[in-house]
């Protein structure tokens, strides 16, 4: 153990990243004791080395693309202008600060400190609860089957907008009903049924933009992360750029500022609000991405010796700056649309799919260069889409690649290569398309998401928390940090990751629990049933690893403190 310390000694004055499998080459005997702690609890010593991002910008475009998303076009400027617009930002940043900092700070670190998927990161500490790691990759599953939906719409609307005229533009709005084409949508895209009883025949175009998203996704992540990286950064830029080339083209256009007006002016009665704070801490927890484990992957394929702190403020701020920035271009339109058909901006739907594929494009089509602005819109749309796919089929195949011990998987005589793991991952992503392609598939969209998300992401960062701090010995990872960061964790941001971060949650779950035994009344018995078991069954992988190791009791143990002993000891 003596050499062992000296080792870890020279470790932490100098690291060196390149070298992680080349030290400590005669030191196995006297770690042999982590060997025997990765084998006790892993049940085996074998792992092909890591891939890692080729350097800290791809990681950052890669974590930025992954959480803006469609949220930060179509639900984050409605919340601003919903809940007292500035004033919703007080309550905004505050959560940010308590919740979502924090939460994004654990995830990556505990991703970065183990190097491996969520599952994997649970089961070297305590088998028992490793289906608190399985838990969060059945989430990141729900979620990838419905949003490749949205991102399908995006690429029909995409391909519609090279038409001239735009299919979706009518003829006088003036003496139309409503001056947005809201059957071009419901009718003509979607072919939308009565319900969710009524699943109705596949529509075929929104099947084959469905299939070909996951095509795209498969062939930008089907080499791993040191390709997928490259490509967000053109994916994950991209959105920034064209948005603010739409937020030049707004600012200049007459109402503009009466649509700013709307978005910023501030409502101070609405701080008093309890709705104002729950949106607030709901939009934190979305936009920030914590809780479905993408997180701790992507941490997973950073350098255990990279700075963690600064990256965790950069990262959620930067995400605010996304949502800020589509909030001043979609005012912008809209406030040009308002002076133009004398319809008030309150009267116009502002949130969510009607927002982003009925009202937005009616109002680009009103301009010149119709076709033009459409197509950037558009472009704006995939990329925020595909680089959220990127992140969450790369967590799930991941998952399945750790739990094979590495990136080929050996399996009864037969080697399954990565790019063959994640072309499954995204084939089976992909049957989902017969029902989301359905007629009835938007009301399955929306019925999913509300089933399978708002309740389980805050539940996912409890327990998370939960078990290192409170089962397990967070000055264990701790140590780890110090060690190959050469950092502490402030002492604040411990505190705020072991209280205040898992009480907002844990509020915020209760509120959404009884919202949703709310809907339970409005709603057939089959379809609350249904509802129930989407938001129920990730729970089963709880409940399975921990009564299949209840028997077999399990101290905290030291984790192996570097890169080295994780990978090259295991070998």
């Amino acid at each position: 153990m003596k050499n062992l310390t000296k080792s870890l000694t020279q470790n932490q004055k100098q690291f060196n990243e390149e070298n992680w499998y080349d030290n400590y080459q005669d030191e196995h005997e006297a770690r042999g004791s982590h060997r025997a702690f990765i084998k006790a609890h892993v049940g085996h010593t074998s792992y092909e080395k890591r891939d890692q991002f080729n350097n800290y910008s791809e990681y950052l475009l890669s974590v930025l693309g992954f959480a803006a998303g469609f949220g930060s076009v179509w639900r984050f400027p409605y919340l601003i202008y919903k809940n007292g617009g500035g004033v919703f930002l007080i309550p905004y940043f505050l959560i940010l600060v308590l919740v979502g900092i924090p939460s994004f700070y654990f995830e990556t670190a505990i991703g970065q400190m183990f190097q491996r998927s969520p599952p994997q990161c649970f089961e070297i500490a305590n088998r028992k609860w490793k289906g608190l790691g399985v838990f969060g990759i059945l989430l990141t599953l729900n979620m990838s089957t419905y949003y490749n939906l949205i991102l399908a719409y995006s690429i029909y609307y995409l391909w519609e907008s090279f038409k001239y005229p735009l299919p979706w533009k009518i003829d006088d709005i003036y003496t139309s009903p409503e001056p947005w084409n809201t059957e071009y949508f419901y009718k003509d895209v979607l072919r939308s049924s009565s319900g969710l009883e009524s699943i109705g025949s596949v529509v075929w175009p929104l099947f084959f933009c469905y299939v070909l998203s996951q095509f795209i996704v498969y062939l930008c992540i089907c080499k791993g992360i040191t390709v997928s990286g490259k490509v967000s950064v053109i994916t994950a830029s991209s959105p920034y750029i064209l948005l603010f080339i739409l937020m030049i083209r707004g600012l200049f256009l007459d109402g503009a500022m009466n649509g700013l007006s709307y978005l910023f002016s501030p409502d101070w009665s609405k701080l008093y609000e309890s709705q104002v704070w729950v949106d607030a801490a709901n939009q934190v927890i979305f936009q920030v991405s914590t809780g479905c484990g993408v997180l701790i992957v992507f941490g997973s394929y950073r350098p255990m010796n990279q700075e963690i702190i600064k990256t965790s403020y950069y990262i959620p701020v930067i995400t605010v700056c996304c949502g800020l920035l589509a909030s001043v271009v979609i005012f912008t339109f809209m406030g040009y649309m308002s002076n133009v058909t004398n319809i008030d901006i309150n009267d116009m739907p502002l949130k969510g799919p009607d927002l982003a594929f009925i009202v937005f494009p009616a109002v680009l089509v009103q301009m010149p260069f119709s076709n033009i602005l459409s197509i950037i819109f558009f472009m704006v749309m995939i990329f925020l889409g595909i680089d959220t796919q990127f992140g969450q089929i790369d967590a799930l195949a991941t998952a399945i690649e750790d739990e094979f011990h590495g990136k080929n998987i050996e399996y009864k005589g037969f080697s399954i290569q990565m790019n063959y793991i994640r072309a499954g991952v995204c084939i089976i992503v992909s049957l989902s398309a017969f029902l989301f392609c359905s007629q009835a598939g938007f009301f399955y969209l929306d019925f999913v998401d509300n089933y399978s998300v708002s309740i389980n992401m805050f539940v996912c960062i409890i327990t998370e928390i939960y078990f290192y701090f409170y089962i397990q010995n967070w000055e264990e990872v701790e140590e780890k940090i110090k060690i190959n960061i050469g950092q502490q964790t402030p002492n604040y941001m411990i505190f705020l990751m072991k209280y205040i971060t898992p009480l907002i949650c844990f509020i915020l779950s209760m509120i959404a629990i009884y919202l949703q035994i709310l809907d339970i009344f409005d709603q057939k018995w089959w379809v609350a049933i249904l509802g129930w078991t989407i938001t129920l069954y990730p729970y089963y992988s709880i409940y399975h690893y921990y009564s299949k190791y209840k028997d077999i009791y399990e101290t905290p143990k030291s984790y192996p403190t570097n890169c080295t002993e994780l990978n090259e000891l295991q070998s």
